[in-house]
């Protein structure tokens, strides 16, 4: 029954490859039942496991592969097998899944095998038993109540049968999705490789969203009146993970100069009579930001009235480093939000993995931790004053931080509001990056606001059902 479990593996994995096919999710799981069903035994389910789990978790984190090859400083034997360590450990989750599955359907089905409830019932038990007419006709409607009990009783195992195969599938990948990556040194998930993001390109799956989050958390679907009053105006990054890092590298003053010739290319094409609001990407500008007064004086030279800049960069205070988006207007930096969740490896090491200096020199060789920032720091909103209330959110913060509360504590105190997600897509595959524009998309549903996603390659708007 192998063949049976990759069949079901790859509708799983193709449906977050194939654009179209996201219908696929959905038919993933039936022959996976069937295999697990026809499982000899407790090893052989947990087989099974393992060879679904290589499957999916290694095709769908193909991204993984790819950063650790491009960009990390491990050796591509290295890179190999710290990725197959990681598909390993995925894997092993999942047998565990595939086996408490297999046992559930054991216990079952041996309930349903053991069920007697007239053993004087059985056949050859009257054979020496003289019995006359009416004991006969009695015993034939005993016989009739036996048996529709017997079908009822059958029928009500079945039914507990599969409520717990559906829920122990619910509640593995409700451990993905929140706990999954512990070993990492956070308790956090991993919702890339969850079935509701391929379905989020699905607007009848966005609309049973929306409304569940209705009756969930009374989340009502915010106007779209921000965009009558302003002008959005997207600012391309001068260097990032694929262009002209080494070109630029420690040479902020060029980056910075670079950005403001942009500013002043996007002038032509403004409507003066609107606010206009230029974006850019998360880490637009690589450098610390507020230490830096002549590229601030530069970029605010370049802003007339009622003009904004929205940009990603560095902010440094008391010997930390923050992964920092700032406002600017036409005289000063008006307000500033610090990124309040860290990518391990990347941004910092946990210090459970600090004594390891491969883990240090993955992606951080002789660079500087970022730290984790907290309410105390920057605002929560960036305002334009009159026009719009923006809820920032940095990266993977969208991803693996935050949560529906927090986000319409600050919706109901706008007037306004909408959500701002400034990424670092440089880094990733093409499918990956489709993946965290479904997630986004799919938040603008289930929060019932917009939401404008800002990467190094552009930016769309993602409006709720």
């Amino acid at each position: 029954m192998w063949y049976i479990i990759i069949l079901s593996a790859i509708l799983y994995s193709g449906a977050f490859f194939i654009q179209g096919a996201e219908f696929c999710i959905l038919l993933s799981p039936f022959p996976l039942f069937y295999g697990l069903t026809r499982a000899r035994n407790i090893r052989c389910a947990l087989g099974y496991g393992l060879l679904w789990g290589y499957v999916v978790f290694g095709s769908v984190s193909w991204w993984a592969l790819v950063v650790l090859c491009r960009y990390s400083d491990a050796h591509i034997i290295g890179s190999l097998c710290l990725y197959a360590v990681a598909i390993g450990y995925f894997a092993m989750t999942v047998a565990l899944w595939f086996g408490a599955t297999w046992g559930w359907i054991w216990w079952c089905d041996g309930l349903i095998k053991n069920e007697n409830l007239d053993p004087g019932l059985r056949r050859g038990d009257n054979n020496n038993v003289h019995m006359n007419n009416t004991v006969n006709v009695r015993r034939r409607h005993h016989r009739a109540f036996v048996i529709t009990a017997k079908a009822l009783i059958h029928f009500l195992n079945e039914c507990e049968k599969y409520v717990g195969i559906i829920g122990l599938g619910i509640g593995y990948f409700i451990f993905v999705d929140r706990w999954i990556l512990f070993p990492l040194g956070k308790v956090e998930g991993y919702p890339f490789i969850m079935p509701y993001v391929p379905l989020a390109a699905c607007k009848p799956f966005l609309q049973a969203c929306a409304l569940i989050s209705y009756w969930c958390n009374g989340v009502e679907t915010a106007a779209h009146q921000w965009q009558e009053q302003i002008e959005l105006n997207y600012i391309a990054p001068v260097v990032n993970k694929n262009h002209c890092q080494q070109v630029y590298a420690d040479k902020p003053s060029a980056v910075g100069q670079e950005i403001y010739w942009r500013l002043c290319k996007a002038q032509r094409d403004v409507d003066k009579a609107k606010t206009t609001l230029f974006v850019g990407p998360e880490s637009a500008y690589p450098f610390v930001v507020n230490n830096d007064q002549t590229t601030i004086s530069l970029w605010q030279s370049a802003l007339n009235e009622h003009q904004y800049l929205l940009m990603g960069g560095y902010y440094e205070i008391k010997g930390k480093l923050y992964q920092t988006i700032f406002q600017w207007d036409k005289g000063r930096i008006m307000h500033f939000y610090v990124k309040k969740h860290c990518v391990p490896f990347v941004e910092k090491i946990h210090h459970s993995w600090r004594a390891l200096l491969c883990a240090h020199n993955l992606f951080l060789k002789g660079l500087r931790f970022f730290s984790r920032g907290n309410y105390h720091i920057g605002c929560g909103i960036l305002q334009v004053p009159g026009r719009v209330d923006i809820i920032p959110q940095i990266c993977s913060e969208l991803f693996m931080k935050t949560n529906t509360k927090e986000i319409q504590t600050k919706k109901r105190a706008s007037r306004h509001p909408v959500v701002f997600v400034f990424v670092n897509d440089s880094w990733f595959c093409v499918y990956f990056k489709r993946l965290m524009q479904l997630i986004a998309r799919l938040k603008a549903a289930w929060w019932g606001i917009d939401v404008v996603y800002i990467g190094h390659d552009g930016l769309s708007i993602f409006y709720p059902p």
